[in-house]
């Protein structure tokens, strides 16, 4: 099992969690970036987008995306 991270602003932040990028690590390396958020999010049927974070100690031959874009399929 490995370990989570999130931006610091974050932790600290004075509204409640509602959506963010995770950083997932094992063995002190980052392996993977992915999306996080609340059911109440999922259940506004709303578009939204992240912003990736920086990820530090990344391999250089490792590219990332720079945006989460989640669309809401109205016809769906």
């Amino acid at each position: 099992m490995g370990m989570h991270s999130l931006l610091g602003a974050e932790r600290h932040a004075a509204t409640p969690f509602q959506k963010t990028m995770i950083v997932g690590y094992y063995g002190g390396r980052p392996i993977f970036v992915g999306p996080m958020m609340t059911r109440a999010t999922l259940l506004e049927r709303r578009s939204f987008s992240l912003d990736m974070p920086d990820v530090p100690d990344r391999p250089a031959s490792v590219h990332y995306p720079t945006k989460f874009l989640a669309v809401n399929d109205k016809s769906a």
